[in-house]
């Protein structure tokens, strides 16, 4: 995790990601990792639990916090919104309220040892789009999600963190390796 300050007030960014997610299990591993913008009173030492709440959810959830999930494991239980498989998942907490904004399923979540890559761009008037590639580093032509979701209200002020966190459980192990990563407050940049 990283403080940041947001520069402008709308908290618009572009974000692309170069990822590896890979199991030394017979490919079923878990559990995922997921990227967090949050303003958790823990700040740089905020951190979930372990397993299938992939360092963000469960007993100690990062809170308030703006999830985007890389799901490589079913982990059940609702407070997960787990719909089972491997997906994307895009959730917002707030006074300790998890909602899903969207779940995209995907077959390819684990990349082996070639890089994936994820595309995010968040624009002032509230929209998200999320583009992704598990098996290269060209940027498709069509996102996988555009949805709405207003980080303004989610947040108190320009002043945040925002990183990655993973988990594995003790059953099921996967390596989540991030191998590059840009940021910057433009909702347009192409990377």
């Amino acid at each position: 995790m990283i403080q940041h300050t947001f520069e402008n007030a709308d908290m618009a960014f572009s974000m692309s990601v170069g990822y590896r997610l890979f199991s030394t299990a017979n490919g079923d591993g878990g559990e995922g990792m997921a990227f967090v913008i949050h303003q958790d009173s823990r700040g740089l030492t905020a951190l979930g639990g372990s397993g299938g709440s992939l360092g963000v959810h469960g007993p100690r959830a990062i809170n308030p916090g703006f999830i985007i999930e890389w799901d490589t494991q079913s982990s059940g239980g609702s407070e997960l919104l787990d719909q089972g498989g491997r997906n994307v998942h895009v959730l917002v907490r707030k006074n300790q309220t998890l909602t899903e904004i969207d779940e995209v399923k995907r077959n390819d979540m684990r990349t082996g040892l070639t890089p994936g890559r994820m595309w995010v761009h968040y624009c002032a008037n509230g929209t998200l789009t999320i583009f992704l590639n598990n098996l290269g580093d060209a940027k498709p032509a069509a996102p996988v999600m555009t949805k709405q979701v207003n980080l303004k209200d989610l947040f108190v002020g320009q002043n945040v963190f925002l990183g990655y966190t993973a988990a594995t459980s003790s059953q099921k192990t996967d390596n989540q390796d991030i191998t590059s990563w840009q940021f910057t407050e433009d909702c347009n940049e192409p990377f």
